[in-house]
């Protein structure tokens, strides 16, 4: 949500132009390269060109309306000024019109001008009865008869002030404007609320594809993770060193742990045969695969090693026979040793160079007997074991 309205002002700062100029070039080259901003750009825009649209559209009716009050009014109070003109007039033609007698307006000019002088004497501070007397009776009189001058107070000055009203076209004009503006506002909705709608939609899809996409990532794992995985199958591998030239190196298998009994194993080696037997082999690298009931396995990898293990070789020379020394592909020296300790034969052994003893020495026949023999080779390694002579 943060984000979302973060971009938002963004968008409104980038169209109100608030933005400084380094702003502005960093937020157009992200809009150049986002079509999904450039969407939102262009759906902000014509929805601000709504809202101020709708407001011009709002200030005209109320004009129009205004105009059309002001109208009804004018005329109403015009109507009211001329029927009160009209009323003063019919008034002051039948108290002042011709069917007056002279006398009362040669009377109505001696009080005017009685009037006059008796204010004359009241400024200068006379105060005479016998004459103030007249004089107030003139007051009171040209009082009672003067009323009707106040004809110049009455209502009908009060046009002047009033408007013109308004004409036919005043009237009408805004109302064709705001029938088309209103049409194109519709228009601009529908325009909105399409692009609003089929955003709203893609939305939609895109969190369905990812809810789906979610499930289908629960369901990888899940059958990625039942049950195999879940087995961890652990063993212990010993192996035993094999004798060169001779099968009898072991692997031994124990502790096996994790997954489900029964367990299986078979061992394979260098070239992917099984094994008969796991307890007689060459040396080599070897494969032990462990199964568990639930047919999932583990498979471990190890090496026999070969060794020059101890001989022990008898033969008669008295009956011919020869003991055959032991090669191999390094080059060595054999020494043979009598009970003392002392050396009765020594020979150079070529790598891969079958030789033979017929129990003799330097100093000829030796006799039947137990004898040790060493063999030294050139890679550091030390061949022993013993060869009996029988008669």
């Amino acid at each position: 949500m943060k984000s979302r309205n973060h971009t938002y002002q963004r968008i409104e700062d980038y169209l109100n132009g608030n933005m400084s100029a380094a702003e502005k070039d960093a937020f157009e080259k992200q809009l150049a390269e986002n079509e999904a901003l450039q969407k939102q750009v262009k759906l902000q825009k014509l929805a601000s060109e709504l809202v101020i649209e709708n407001r011009l559209l709002k200030v005209k009716e109320l004009v129009a309306k205004e105009k059309a009050k002001n109208s009804q009014s004018q005329w109403k109070n015009i109507f009211t000024g001329v029927l009160l003109t009209a009323a003063v007039t019919g008034s002051a033609y039948v108290y002042f019109g011709p069917t007056e007698k002279p006398s009362v307006e040669n009377n109505k000019t001696k009080k005017e001008t009685q009037i006059k002088e008796s204010k004359k004497e009241k400024t200068l501070g006379y105060s005479d009865s016998q004459n103030a007397g007249p004089v107030k009776e003139t007051e009171n009189t040209d009082i009672q008869t003067a009323a009707p001058k106040k004809e110049k107070t009455t209502a009908p000055k009060k046009v002047k002030k009033q408007r013109p009203a308004p004409s036919v076209l005043d009237t009408q004009e805004p109302k064709k404007e705001t029938q088309k503006e209103k049409k194109e506002a519709k228009q601009k909705i529908a325009a909105v609320d399409t692009l609003h709608l089929k955003e709203v939609q893609d939305e939609e899809k895109n969190d369905t594809i990812e809810q789906n996409a979610s499930k289908l990532d629960n369901i990888i794992v899940e059958k990625l993770v039942e049950p195999c995985d879940t087995a961890n199958i652990q063993a212990s591998l010993n192996t035993k060193n094999a004798c060169e030239n001779e099968e009898n190196g072991q692997i031994r298998v124990s502790e096996i742990k994790g997954g489900h009994d029964p367990y299986e194993i078979k061992v394979f080696d260098d070239s992917g045969e099984e094994v008969a037997s796991y307890s007689s082999l060459p040396n080599g690298n070897y494969k032990v695969v462990i199964s568990d009931g639930e047919n999932c396995s583990k498979t471990f990898n190890t090496k026999v090693k070969a060794t020059l293990c101890s001989k022990d070789y008898a033969f008669n020379p008295y009956f011919g026979e020869e003991w055959e020394i032991p090669t191999r592909d390094q080059y060595g020296v054999l020494q043979i040793f009598n009970n003392q300790g002392l050396t009765v034969y020594q020979k150079n052994i070529p790598a891969n160079n079958q030789l033979s003893w017929d129990g003799t020495s330097e100093r000829g026949n030796l006799k039947e007997g137990y004898y040790i023999f060493t063999i030294k080779y050139d890679d550091g390694k030390t061949l022993k074991g013993s060869v009996t002579i029988l008669r």
